[in-house]
């Protein structure tokens, strides 16, 4: 670009004023706090209330979230609002080895039902080979449980996999079995699920990457159709995943697609943090999906 006399005028202007401008004040201000990074909270928070508040800041909603040492997240309760109130309505607890710190079960209801919702996972050699979930009904005896199981190639990725679903109680021996084989186009990981053992018709595919901590920060999934006794692929959603330094959602952007590849929906949810504290914690943010709405944070130490 060439400098004219024009722009060097300007330049000294500005670089005259920054001294004036000063004058009279006692003090600096002093600079917003820098949001804090994830290894400068580890150890130390033991929990988050997230309080949802409308223009008026009267509470919507809230969940309170609690961690342990290693900032891994082990338990929460939802609250609604009823009748003026904020009152519990669902929760949930994870357990984690304590030995290797991998999470081995996660279980949530609602809180007026005796029933839970239970995921176990199984490792072996560090590796998740096993995945049991069951899924009880509120007013039957009867549950549903899925088990799903997992089989690794010498680079220790995933190479195949079968998903069983079975309901209990009722047909036993009604059982839905799908099989799984993957491979990676660079750190994507790609999914495709068949109907049958002889992996010989494909129902759907996944892509998924990663990110250092192992959550999913881009996701594709496609549905299959025959077309002229022929299988088309066809993209059915994306979903693109931001996360916050307590491993909390920050970006969830969402595309559905139709049948002729054109966008059909498009949502974008999560938060934007807008206040900081002196520790460089956020204190106050804004839905993505909710302009309307305030989110008010509160800790708790160890």
């Amino acid at each position: 670009m060439k400098v004219t006399f024009r722009h060097l005028t300007l330049a000294l202007t500005a670089l005259l004023l920054i001294p004036l401008a000063s004058c009279g004040k006692d003090k600096p201000t002093p600079p917003d706090p820098q949001p804090a990074k994830r290894e400068d909270v580890i150890g130390k928070v033991r929990s988050i209330t997230f309080t949802f508040r409308d223009k008026m800041a009267k509470p919507q909603s809230r969940i309170t979230i609690t961690y342990n040492k290693q900032l891994r997240f082990t338990g929460y309760i939802d609250g609604i609002l009823e009748n003026d109130k904020l009152i519990p309505f669902h929760e949930g607890k994870n357990t984690y080895d304590e030995s290797t710190g991998h999470l081995i079960q996660e279980q949530s209801r609602e809180v007026a039902s005796d029933k839970w919702q239970t995921k176990r996972y199984t490792y072996t050699n560090g590796l998740l080979t096993r995945v049991e979930i069951d899924e009880p009904y509120d007013k039957r005896p009867e549950y549903r449980q899925t088990i799903i199981q997992y089989t690794y190639g010498s680079n220790q990725k995933k190479k195949a996999g079968v998903h069983t679903v079975v309901f209990m109680d009722t047909e036993p021996d009604n059982k839905t079995i799908n099989y799984y084989s993957y491979s990676y186009e660079g750190e994507v990981e790609v999914e495709n699920i068949y109907a049958d053992k002889e992996m010989k018709t494909l129902i759907s595919r996944n892509k998924r990457t990663y990110d250092s901590e192992g959550r999913i920060t881009k996701e594709e999934l496609y549905h299959v159709n025959i077309v002229d006794n022929k299988e088309v692929v066809s993209l059915s959603s994306r979903n693109i995943m931001r996360y916050g330094i307590f491993g909390e959602k920050l970006f969830d952007e969402t595309y559905r697609y139709d049948d002729l590849g054109q966008v059909s929906e498009h949502s974008i949810t999560g938060i934007r943090y807008t206040k900081y504290n002196a520790q460089g914690l956020p204190i106050e943010g804004v839905p993505l999906e909710k302009k309307d709405i305030v989110v008010t944070l509160e800790y708790t130490f160890y």
